[in-house]
């Protein structure tokens, strides 16, 4: 997620996140230049209630892009 950064973005993100019934396993979160650079792993139950959390992202005042960042490590290989 990308945005404006301002007082209370975070907190208007993650409510965005909880009222699309996604849970955060983790989050790592800065800015620059006044400009947020959130990035949140979130559990999803499948791809239309991804499209719903990033909708509901989009609409946080100050939001100018949402991607998704698939950073899934490969699984590991059965040990034998």
């Amino acid at each position: 997620v990308e945005a404006t950064d301002r007082k209370g973005l975070l907190s208007d993100i993650t409510a965005a996140i909880a009222k699309s019934n996604c849970d955060i396993r983790s989050a790592q979160v800065g800015t620059k230049d006044e400009i947020a650079f959130d990035d949140f792993d979130v559990d999803v139950k499948d791809l239309s209630s991804l499209h719903n959390l990033m909708k509901e992202i989009r609409k946080v005042k100050g939001i100018s892009r949402v991607e998704r960042l698939d950073r899934r490590s490969p699984e590991k290989p059965d040990r034998i």
